[in-house]
């Protein structure tokens, strides 16, 4: 799925998250490539509590 101007959608909010934002790629000691981002647990959306 394509956002206008803002090229590719990576990954979706569920039921259970949302917010997915702020990605980054990170190569370890080993060579291993990770996705590293955050999401909100949508269970605490309402109080604020990010975790």
């Amino acid at each position: 799925m394509r956002a206008p101007e803002r090229g590719f959608r990576v990954i979706a909010g569920s039921a259970d998250f949302a917010g997915q934002g702020h990605n980054t790629i990170a190569i370890d000691d080993a060579g291993n490539g990770w996705r590293v981002y955050h999401v909100w647990d949508r269970r605490n959306v309402v109080t604020g509590v990010c975790g």
